[in-house]
């Protein structure tokens, strides 16, 4: 955003006065509904917190992964003597 005076007022004795302002600006955006605010706070929240929310992303899919095939496959090895 930008603000500048509309009109500039020359004065005769060779002076100009300009208007100059910064400020920072914040704002934020309401959602729709509840379900585009939801979608919005998870997605500021693990973009924000990057590499710890993938990681934890992997750990959770391993375990996961690892639990359905120790349920549905069996193994067993080991050494016998004769």
């Amino acid at each position: 955003m930008e603000g500048h005076p509309v009109k500039k007022d020359i004065t005769t004795g060779g002076a100009t006065i300009g208007v100059a302002a910064a400020a920072k600006l914040y704002f934020t955006v309401a959602p729709a509904n509840i379900w585009q605010g939801i979608y919005y706070r998870v997605i500021s929240f693990w973009t924000m917190n990057a590499p710890w929310t993938w990681i934890l992303l992997v750990i959770v899919l391993m375990a996961i992964f690892l639990t359905l095939f120790k349920k549905h496959f069996a193994f067993q090895i080991g050494i016998k003597r004769k």
